[in-house]
């Protein structure tokens, strides 16, 4: 059974950088990931659940996951912390196909190096 209440202590500061990274390009984005650490801090196993594999979070064109922002670090950061974001949430006992897809590639292209600015 996942744990949400592990969530409450471990994912708010991933979100409170990833949000204040993202919220000048677009609030939208931004507002997607303030409403889920908003459900983890609330509790509830099946909304934290729902809003964190939300195809809004994970999905394909117009999802977090797919947020393509303007400057190299930038983005560099934003898959560092949906990496560990993910991490969190399979720690407590949540798992998301889509979110392990995405995270995958985000740490592929980390090892890699592809957002190192000599590349």
């Amino acid at each position: 059974m996942p744990e949400a209440a592990a969530l409450k202590n471990s994912v708010p500061p991933i979100t409170a950088e990833l949000i204040g990274l993202i919220a000048a390009q677009s609030p939208f984005h931004a507002d997607i990931v303030r409403r889920l650490e908003s459900t983890v801090l609330t509790g509830d196993v099946a909304e934290v659940r729902a809003k964190f594999c939300s195809p809004e979070m994970w999905g394909g064109s117009g999802s977090v996951a797919d947020l393509s922002l303007d400057e190299p670090n930038a983005q560099r950061r934003s898959c560092e912390l949906l990496s560990r974001l993910n991490g969190e949430f399979r720690a407590a006992g949540f798992e998301c196909a889509r979110a392990d897809r995405w995270t995958d590639t985000f740490d592929q292209w980390l090892d890699q190096g592809v957002f190192d600015s000599d590349q």
